[in-house]
């Protein structure tokens, strides 16, 4: 764990959860899985920005559309399905031009559901990549930063 001294009131990184002990603040040793969503989605967008891959973030279940007077039930994808899917040219990973699907999960306590388990043994299947992430920088290893 490492010690951060709070110099002002919202300084703590919005990534980190801290937790305050007797005299000093400490970083919890995970990341909450949204915050990991949310810098694989940012830096998934540089990269498109840039012409170097396409990503599209995957959610699952309904939601409810309002529209004035009217509502309506979307379903959205099905339960188990990663949280990106991912195409890069053949240059990245070293390896043909793939469909890449990726799970963000947490450090610590972070499992695959009954239904994720599906979802990546079928994308297995159907000869696509499958990864769970942890962080951030894992997803710049994969693809070359």
């Amino acid at each position: 764990m490492s010690a951060l001294r709070p110099k002002g009131r919202g300084e703590v990184k919005q990534s980190l959860r801290a937790v305050k002990t007797k005299h000093t603040l400490t970083i919890e040793s995970y990341v909450k899985e949204a915050d990991i969503k949310k810098g694989v989605a940012d830096y998934l967008q540089i990269k498109m920005n840039q012409g170097k891959l396409w990503f599209a973030r995957l959610n699952s279940g309904e939601i409810i559309a309002v529209a004035g007077e009217s509502r309506r039930r979307i379903k959205l994808c099905p339960p188990g399905t990663a949280d990106f899917i991912v195409i890069a040219p053949e240059l990245i990973l070293n390896f043909m031009p793939k469909v890449i699907f990726l799970e963000c999960k947490m450090l610590k306590g972070g499992e695959q559901s009954p239904e994720q388990k599906e979802f990546e043994a079928l994308v297995k299947k159907m000869c696509c990549h499958y990864f769970i992430v942890r962080d951030t920088s894992e997803v710049m290893r994969m693809f070359g930063d």
